[in-house]
């Protein structure tokens, strides 16, 4: 459920870009391009290694920890690009609402339970991975 939904955001932020030009200069296209190209090359350079032999620990670490501060980045930049779209997006509709609505009180809204919900599971994969508390509990 967790991939669905971050998926489903790249593919909204990516689709509103690609239908704005006026958006493809806009800073927060780097703020994203920065985070999204960093995770995935940790993660799917990680998921090859794992294939092939065990990843090395530093490896596994920017695995399970650089989404600390790029996934609050990628967010910040992915609602920036949905604000910025509003005055773009005033005259457009979807099934008869307008589009500017939609984004204000559904797309918008929804990062806020959608960014701590997913944090939270990255921690806890984290903490699964790298130790933390819950290995801690374990020992004791």
């Amino acid at each position: 459920t967790t991939t669905a939904v971050q998926v489903a955001s790249r593919l909204a932020v990516v689709n509103l870009v690609d239908a704005y030009a006026e958006l493809h200069g806009h800073w927060a296209c780097f703020f994203i391009a920065l985070a999204w190209s960093i995770t995935e090359v940790v993660r799917y350079s990680w998921y090859a290694l794992n294939l092939l032999a065990k990843p090395l620990g530093a490896h596994t670490w920017l695995r399970y920890s650089t989404f600390i501060v790029l996934y609050p980045m990628g967010v910040f930049g992915e609602m920036s690009l949905w604000v910025a779209s509003l005055p773009l997006i005033a005259n457009a509709s979807l099934f008869g609402v307008s589009a500017a609505s939609l984004v204000t009180y559904a797309v918008l809204p929804g990062y806020l339970p959608g960014l701590p919900t997913l944090y939270m599971y990255m921690l806890s994969q984290r903490a699964k991975v790298l130790g933390g508390k819950s290995r801690k509990n374990k020992d004791a």
